[in-house]
């Protein structure tokens, strides 16, 4: 039993891997932001 709380309480991704995931992260949203900005003012100003 104490081998099933060992495993439950490693922590399998460090803090450096995860900072760095959350950076590409916010990168990958403003990318997708901006695109679908462009995309929503190009529809909108084009069937006015």
């Amino acid at each position: 039993m104490s081998e099933v709380i060992d495993i439950t309480k490693r922590r399998f991704v460090g803090t450096r891997e995860t900072l760095i995931y959350g950076i590409a992260n916010s990168g990958q949203v403003m990318t997708a932001s901006l695109i679908t900005g462009y995309l929503t003012y190009f529809y909108v100003n084009i069937f006015r």
